[in-house]
């Protein structure tokens, strides 16, 4: 597979994580996305207005969505990092 496609590739299923995440993290206001790959797996860190939403109780909806984007997206391991958003009204995503 050339280097071009592989490109495209990444770029489509990062967006499709995107929009998938915001829709499953709505209610804890979604703030932003970084993905990151490592050589243990992938590592994507959720900035969000309410962190406690989107972990849950015992992190099971945190469980859960690793396991979802794993299977939907064919991510090596990906590894949730979840950040809480200090000043929410400087980020353009919570605010609109």
């Amino acid at each position: 597979m050339s280097a071009e496609r592989k490109v495209i590739e990444e770029a489509t299923r990062r967006v499709l994580l995107k929009d998938y995440l915001v829709g499953e993290s709505a209610r804890a206001g979604f703030g932003g996305l970084d993905i990151q790959r490592t050589p243990m797996g992938t590592r994507v860190t959720l900035i969000c207005e309410r962190p406690g939403i989107l972990i849950g109780r015992r992190g099971e909806l945190i469980k859960r969505l690793t396991e979802d984007i794993q299977a939907r997206f064919k991510l090596d391991n990906p590894q949730i990092e979840v950040q809480e958003e200090r000043n929410p009204s400087l980020n353009a995503q919570l605010m609109a």
